[in-house]
């Protein structure tokens, strides 16, 4: 182990609370840089709010996962969808040949085990081989193949009882899709995986989306997410080039679409690791992905290519599943982290805020001034807040939840800064997001709030509500009355199939 390892592994134990709970707001709501387009997640349900048409457009019913992508122009969304199976055979069809392989190796490693074991009580064996853990939904999956295959000496180890149960395990899969602004019913299948796709987003040309894939938990980490990271092509016939893994939830692509900025747990140790601020060169000098097809091996595999770009480590951190990583200005990458001093006491708790990495002088900086991070640096319970930061379009000012759903609007570089929400409007549980606040152009904000808030005026509306702020506070509107029925909206078209299908370069721009 290096030195900077060794040095991070000194205060490990004091981060293991920290993975044991937390985890990002389910709903979200985003807007374009000129902030006249949103998308909003709500419920598992996608809408497009549009400024130009003044309409409100749900693109998805039900079973949409978190964070979708919607393009810097507005142009153009990506989102993933959770699709549940009639049966195993319209499955397995759905899904690429390196996924069905894995699913039927995973199914002969239980066969075997159920041979020489039987099942207990109902229980069918646990099988650790394989690219990925066999746990959690995607162990549906596996039971389901052992029993719709189930020859007579399978039948005769676990019973007619438990083989029928084992028929009805669910099983579903989740398709990446894309659609265009101007086209809602014109949705593309670029890909479908076994396992949950979150956090899609659009490189700056829109000629690709990364994605992250949540894998199952390893047996002894619960409360650890696993995410690794891909790139799909909407015009290559590269659809899940795997980039790195296990990575952060927050990643970025650089300006140039050319690298992504990520963090990456480098080494693992029960509910905490250490890793690194990585970045990676996705895109060629020829402008396609630095992508080599990857030969499906036995064992099967989620990936369908290998990126083989560049990657460089810059800064050690505490790794921690939903730090977020973004560019700032001038190439320069911002990322949440926690902060613990060495040599360090039991006493001295580390605090989180908003790190500056420099590439040209290899410096960090931490950007947030003493006198705001008294307000955000609150020791770990407060990673959930921090973890949700977010840069303006222009990259001069910064969003900074705090504890209570409230946050900061904070101009960088400056000594002070204006509160979104006074500590009386402050509402849910502390340390918990209902809602990141966004940016809504680069002198808008939209946060939710409660229905005690100021911002409802006399007439309490009973219930909570987004609204728009102007950046020094000032009340703008209530979001729901420019978009009142978004509930009521129909369904705009369905996904397309087969699946990969390109987009031509000249829609894309």
């Amino acid at each position: 182990m290096n030195d900077r390892k060794m040095s991070l592994s000194l205060v490990a134990f004091y981060m293991a609370a920290t993975f044991l709970s937390g985890c990002i707001p389910e709903d979200s709501l985003q807007w374009s840089e000129d902030g006249t387009v949103g998308l909003m997640n709500e419920d598992g349900s996608l809408t497009l709010l549009d400024e130009r048409t003044g309409r409100a457009t749900m693109i998805a019913e039900e079973n949409v996962q978190y964070w979708p992508g919607l393009s810097k122009d507005g142009n153009w969304i990506a989102y993933s969808q959770a699709v549940k199976c009639e049966s195993l055979e319209e499955g397995l069809k759905s899904l690429p040949p390196g996924q069905v392989k894995m699913i039927a190796n995973h199914a002969r490693l239980m066969r075997e085990r159920i041979l020489r074991e039987g099942v207990s009580n109902g229980e069918f064996p646990h099988v650790a081989e394989g690219p990925i853990e066999c746990a959690g939904e995607y162990r549906n999956w596996v039971i389901r193949y052992v029993c719709e295959k189930a020859d007579q000496d399978v039948i005769n180890k676990i019973g007619t009882e438990a083989l029928e149960k084992g028929k009805q395990s669910e099983v579903e899969y989740f398709k990446l899709v894309v659609v265009p602004r101007d086209a809602l019913a014109d949705k593309r299948v670029v890909t479908t995986t076994v396992l949950p796709i979150f956090n899609t987003r659009f490189s700056p040309d829109k000629r690709h989306v990364a994605y992250l894939i949540n894998r199952p938990e390893k047996e002894g980490h619960s409360g650890y997410m696993q995410f690794s990271l891909f790139v799909a092509s909407l015009q290559e016939d590269v659809k899940g080039m795997l980039v790195r893994s296990p990575v952060a939830f927050g990643y970025d692509w650089r300006g140039d679409g050319r690298a992504i900025a990520y963090m990456h747990g480098e080494s693992q140790d029960g509910d905490f690791a250490i890793g690194s601020l990585n970045e990676t060169m996705v895109l060629g000098q020829d402008d396609e992905l630095l992508a080599n097809p990857a030969p499906i091996p036995e064992e099967g595999a989620i990936h369908t290519h290998v990126c083989t770009g560049h990657t460089e480590g810059h800064v050690g951190v505490m790794f921690y599943p939903w730090i977020k990583v973004e560019y700032g200005p001038s190439g320069r990458i911002l990322f949440s982290s926690a902060s613990v001093s060495l040599p360090s006491v039991e006493r001295d708790e580390p605090g989180w805020s908003v790190f500056c990495y420099d590439s040209v002088t290899a410096s960090i900086t931490d950007v947030v001034p003493p006198e705001i991070s008294v307000y955000t640096n609150q020791a770990i319970e407060q990673a959930m807040n921090i973890c949700q930061f977010t840069m303006s379009p222009d990259k001069k000012k910064m969003l900074l939840p705090i504890q209570n759903n409230r946050f900061i609007c904070y101009k960088l570089g400056s000594r002070s800064a204006e509160f979104g929400l006074e500590e009386s409007e402050g509402f849910g549980e502390d340390s918990v997001l209902d809602l990141a606040p966004a940016w809504k152009g680069n002198d808008k904000i939209t946060c939710l709030v409660s229905e005690n808030s100021r911002y409802l005026g006399e007439e309490k509306s009973g219930h909570r509500e987004i609204v728009v702020l102007g950046v020094d506070g000032e009340f703008r509107q209530i979001l729901r009355e420019k978009w009142p029925e978004i509930s009521d909206i129909s369904v705009s078209g369905n996904s397309t199939e087969p699946t990969g299908i390109p987009i031509p370069v000249d829609v894309l721009r």
